[in-house]
């Protein structure tokens, strides 16, 4: 028994004789098995030491979906989708420029003439490029610079500036992206249409069929 006049400490025989504790058991079982005896009754808390902090469970870590799908290197000769773009782009572009040119020389100073689009340059540059059928721009140009007429080199010099001015003022990239994703969602649309079509007309054929066997 504690003495009249001093602190009242825990007493493991008195707590399990008040039956708050079973000897030997805590409050929380693990803490009494690791000390070697029991834990103090509930409310009791012992000198020098500090109440049990649980750590709050992690989060498990996030799954990261990929978000490009994988295009084999060798469907493009080793180039990505977009560098082939590029290419059919630029040779585009090109195209495009060689046109520019032609109509400003067909609408400049040759309105007497039988046929206005006919002058020499105009004449020059469409039998070039019927017989040089335009693949790749770059040699096609460096082909043009080539040339033994001296207005065919320049006219080639000229593409160059022109198609570089075309493409960063006056093509509408914006407007070729939203053009190109209308078109695949028309035609799949379209396609599924067909061949759901023809998957019910397939169906029918073949119920016609049993109903004309079983007749």
């Amino acid at each position: 028994r504690a003495r009249r006049g001093r602190a009242c400490t825990w007493h493991e025989p008195i707590a399990a004789r008040l039956g708050r504790l079973t000897p030997g058991v805590g409050p929380a079982g693990s803490d009494a098995a690791a000390g070697g005896g029991s834990a103090p009754p509930a409310g009791v808390r012992l000198a020098g030491r500090a109440p049990r902090r649980w750590a709050a469970p992690r989060a498990p870590p996030a799954v990261v979906a990929a978000s490009k799908m994988h295009v084999p290197t060798e469907s493009f000769g080793g180039m990505s989708p977009e560098h082939k773009a590029a290419q059919a782009l630029a040779n585009l572009m090109t195209f495009v420029a060689v046109r520019i040119i032609i109509a400003q020389e067909e609408g400049a100073g040759n309105e007497c003439h039988d046929d206005p689009g006919d002058t020499p340059l105009t004449r020059k540059l469409k039998a070039f490029a019927e017989e040089n059928p335009l693949r790749d721009s770059n040699e096609w140009l460096a082909k043009l610079m080539r040339h033994e007429e001296p207005a065919l080199r320049l006219a080639a010099v000229r593409t160059l500036e022109v198609r570089k001015a075309y493409a960063n003022d006056e093509f509408a990239w914006a407007d070729m992206q939203t053009r190109a994703i209308n078109a695949i969602e028309e035609g799949n649309s379209e396609l599924m249409k067909q061949y759901m079509l023809a998957s019910m007309s397939i169906d029918s054929d073949e119920d016609v069929e049993e109903m004309t066997e079983g007749s």
